[in-house]
């Protein structure tokens, strides 16, 4: 049995993905979990799923659970849209440009879209992993089974 130490989500292309660590089939939508004893394994959304089965959550903490990993999956999403973007498809920094209400209260109206773009990569979408990181330390003293459970 283990605990959780962080959690991360990525959705990766058919030539990026890896193996299931608890499984062995190839996966491209990985949970990377740390844990307490410093061991990193990738879990594919099945595999995960069995592993949170394993540690015992109330339906309320399962449910808290979910949210934090449907919050953490959202924002790795829209982290890997933003790092796509270009100054003539960022509709949110052409917003603060455009629109006459926010223009005198905008710390980002008149800026370059680069230095706007820099921010939301390193400063503004960590913090929101960070964020989701210290709500999923809430179950850092539930225990889990890494292993698969063999079949008898």
């Amino acid at each position: 049995m283990a605990r959780i130490k962080s959690i991360n989500f990525y959705s990766v292309g058919r030539m990026e993905g890896c193996t299931c660590d608890r499984c062995g089939q190839y996966i491209q939508n990985i949970y990377t979990v740390t844990f307490t004893d410093e061991v990193r394994m990738n879990f594919g959304i099945d595999c995960f799923r069995k592993l949170l089965l394993t540690g015992n959550l109330s339906d309320y903490g399962m449910k808290l659970m979910k949210k934090e990993l449907k919050s953490l999956k959202r924002w790795q999403e829209l982290f890997e849209e933003e790092k796509q973007k270009t100054e003539e498809t960022d509709i949110a920094y052409q917003n603060l440009q455009e629109h006459v209400d926010w223009k005198p209260d905008s710390a980002w109206y008149g800026r370059p879209w680069e230095e706007y773009h820099e921010w939301m990569i390193k400063e503004w979408f960590p913090y929101r992993f960070e964020e989701c990181q210290k709500a999923i330390e809430k179950f850092s003293k539930v225990n889990f089974n890494r292993e698969e459970k063999e079949s008898k």
